[in-house]
């Protein structure tokens, strides 16, 4: 078990436990962030965390990341997730 913002990119994990008060853990609800989950890391640099949880790409805070415990999934290959591309940017 990891917390969420010591997660490499491209890596493929499965939310175990959400570590949070209940103001905190309804937002992470609301936006589909819910124990047993599974999410792709997308970007792990230095501000938001970006994860793929099917066709939703979702920016999580640091402080977000740090309360959320997860297990990462070896035997998922990542081409084996649904990540929807973005939407491509009008010139």
């Amino acid at each position: 078990m990891v917390l969420l913002h010591k997660i490499q990119v491209g890596e493929t994990v499965r939310i175990l436990k959400i570590d949070a008060g209940k103001t905190l853990e309804g937002q992470l609800q609301h936006m589909g962030i819910r124990e047993g989950e599974v999410l792709k890391v997308i970007q792990n640099t230095k501000g938001p965390i970006i994860v793929a949880k099917e066709a939703m790409r979702l920016a999580l805070g640091r402080g977000m990341s740090q309360k959320i415990w997860v297990e990462v999934l070896s035997g998922v290959k990542r081409d084996d997730v649904k990540v929807a591309k973005p939407a491509r940017e009008r010139v």
